[in-house]
């Protein structure tokens, strides 16, 4: 069964398979911590940083990384500005 971050999981199944996130309550208790942040295997992430919820904190994740998130210039150049035409 493949195991899979939090977001992959929703996105995948439409729910939290709280996967990754049981291996980092006993990760974290075996490191005698209550916030862990570890690496893990996701099935589609691939190899990334995950916390105890399971979520992909991964700054370079090829999915769900800062670097995969568009800037607010971007988004501002996509979206209609409220004088042109054709604005909602």
């Amino acid at each position: 069964m493949a195991d899979l971050c939090q977001q992959c999981s929703i996105e995948i199944w439409g729910e939290d398979s709280r996967d990754l996130a049981d291996s980092s309550r006993i990760a974290g208790r075996l490191a005698g911590q209550s916030d862990t942040i570890y690496q893990a295997l996701c099935e589609g992430c691939g190899l990334t940083w995950v916390d105890n919820a399971g979520r992909c904190v991964d700054r370079n994740c090829r999915l769900h990384g800062d670097s995969q998130k568009p800037s607010a210039a971007l988004l501002s150049s996509l979206l209609p500005s409220p004088s042109s035409p054709g604005a909602v």
